[in-house]
């Protein structure tokens, strides 16, 4: 083997060990994203109920006003196939929401709408707004597709509305007994 040989191949092995340790570095980094995407949804949670009293007792201008203040929210991150590697397209900006991610969003969404129902077009503007995006040829019909099947989401009388299903709503103690 003369030195040529012997130059690239330690060229190789350096770069494939700098290669895999980014890797580890990378998976480490979006497992962390992941722990604080749950920790932001699960306190969003928590701040609706008075968020909701806020509205009924001051309005939604003290809300708005009290999120301006605050920081912007924090986006989930996409799923593990985006995660792996797999490169976002460009020309659509935020992270793409499919499958639970999605449909707590919009459970979310609808919760702080109760017990009114939202559009589904209204539905997919505020995920935008949040820096969400539905993926597919036509984002509406995934939204749709991805809602229809939970229990917790009910069709109102209006084609293309939504809304908590009662019995959800009883089990968020929004339904006064």
């Amino acid at each position: 083997m003369d030195q040529w040989d012997m130059d690239k191949n330690k060229l190789i092995s350096i770069n494939r060990q700098w290669l895999e340790q980014k890797y580890r570095e990378l998976k480490e980094r979006e497992k962390k994203i992941k722990q604080l995407a749950e920790e932001c949804r699960l306190i969003r949670l928590e701040m609706d109920p008075l968020e909701q009293w806020l509205v009924q007792m001051e309005g939604q201008e003290i809300v708005d006003e009290l999120k301006s203040s605050g920081a912007e929210p924090v986006p989930e991150p996409a799923d593990e196939a985006q995660a792996g590697g797999a490169a976002a397209d460009e020309s659509e900006p935020g992270i793409e929401l499919k499958g639970d991610s999605l449909r707590n969003e919009v459970m979310a969404l609808l919760r702080r709408a109760y017990p009114g129902m939202l559009y589904y077009r209204e539905i997919l503007q505020c995920l935008e707004d949040m820096g969400y995006r539905v993926g597919g040829k036509d984002p509406g019909l995934n939204l749709i597709a991805h809602i229809s099947t939970d229990k917790r989401i009910i069709r109102g009388n209006k084609r293309g509305m939504y809304g908590l299903s009662e019995n959800f709503a009883r089990e968020l103690n929004l339904i006064k007994e």
